[in-house]
């Protein structure tokens, strides 16, 4: 009787690179399988079984990317019920379906992280641990940044059953390193995906603006009402989830503290003090440095108002003046009076 052996996914694509074995369990023997029992995109073809002996086969070792299936028992039997061919025998390895997301605290794509899954296994607290390499170095199974991208496929880097550790390397500019390593096991297939979200929380900035007189910058000028914005127009919110809206103090300052926003932001007087002109500028919160994220280290912003100017009402106006808009009536009441006699 021949059989043919299949190692396929459950779409029916052949799975090449694991490790079958074949074990005759009427005498305990283990059965030569073509190519050491390493699975390729072709079949085993067997036409040495016994009529009558039963036999189990196994998955001893997979692949990344793969779930390892269950023990497959059969017995041989006398004759072939099939005629058209060998007996086929299909070993199903379900495919490993993981994805990743790496957000911050709003749930919104954290881009240039820099993250390492590694081998886990468990120490004698039953603590999950990396597993060493040779140099004693957590033996690394995949390392990647990442972009703007939603979602990473990782299920195609780690093996089905396996516990591993994902830890992050590096967190971009204005963010923090991940609050603790995750720990997870690859139980994710396609008929129930598994989501594994990775959250950086943005570092805060802290902003104090000082309002002064343009022509004095020593005269500091309060109740000078700021508003701090995202790059979109929409009013920025504090890291208590205020809106930022402040007015000057006795010293001039106004303060802000607002978690970094990696689009960027930018402060505008939207209220003048009395007796000055509004400024319309935008005054962009730029060139950050790690510093900035220290309240004894805020990013400082200056800006200077011009005085109103003094529209003339007829008051205080001089002597002069006023002697030459009476004599211009005059003048041009006798050039009336004049034209009129002729």
């Amino acid at each position: 009787v021949e059989y043919l052996i299949e190692k396929v996914n459950e779409e029916g694509k052949a799975v090449s690179g694991v490790h079958l074995q074949l074990r005759n369990l009427s005498t305990g023997e283990l059965v030569l399988l073509p190519n050491d029992g390493i699975t390729t995109d072709e079949g085993f073809h067997l036409n040495n079984l016994h009529a009558g002996q039963q036999y189990e086969l196994e998955e001893v070792e997979i692949i990344n990317g793969v779930h390892r299936a269950s023990t497959i028992q059969f017995t041989v039997p006398k004759y072939n019920p099939t005629t058209s061919g060998p007996i086929k025998i299909q070993m199903i390895d379900l495919t490993v379906d993981i994805s990743l997301k790496k957000v911050d605290e709003d749930g919104k794509t954290v881009v240039g992280s820099t993250l390492e899954i590694y081998e886990a296994t468990q120490n004698e607290n039953q603590e999950y641990i990396p597993v060493l390499d040779e140099n004693q170095n957590p033996k690394l199974v995949y390392r990647f940044t990442t972009t703007d991208e939603d979602v990473y496929d990782i299920g195609q880097y780690v093996k089905g059953g396996s516990t591993y550790i994902l830890h992050e390397v590096e967190a971009p500019f204005g963010y923090e390193l991940m609050d603790q390593d995750i720990v997870f096991t690859a139980t994710g297939t396609k008929e129930k995906p598994q989501l594994i979200q990775a959250v950086d929380r943005k570092k805060k900035i802290y902003v104090r603006v000082k309002k002064v007189d343009a022509e004095d910058h020593d005269t500091v000028l309060e109740n000078t009402e700021f508003t701090l914005f995202h790059s979109d127009s929409t009013i920025a919110k504090d890291i208590y989830g205020r809106t930022t809206v402040g007015l000057t103090d006795e010293h001039g300052f106004v303060d802000f503290a607002v978690p970094y926003a990696a689009e960027g932001l930018y402060v505008m007087e939207t209220e003048a003090p009395k007796g000055y002109e509004i400024s319309a500028e935008k005054y962009e919160i730029k060139h950050l440095s790690n510093l900035n994220f220290n309240p004894d280290k805020p990013v400082e912003l200056t800006v200077a108002d011009e005085k109103e100017k003094d529209i003339p009402t007829g008051v205080g106006i001089s002597f002069g003046v006023w002697f030459c808009i009476v004599g211009g009536i005059i003048g041009i009441a006798w050039t009336f009076f004049s034209t009129r006699r002729r």
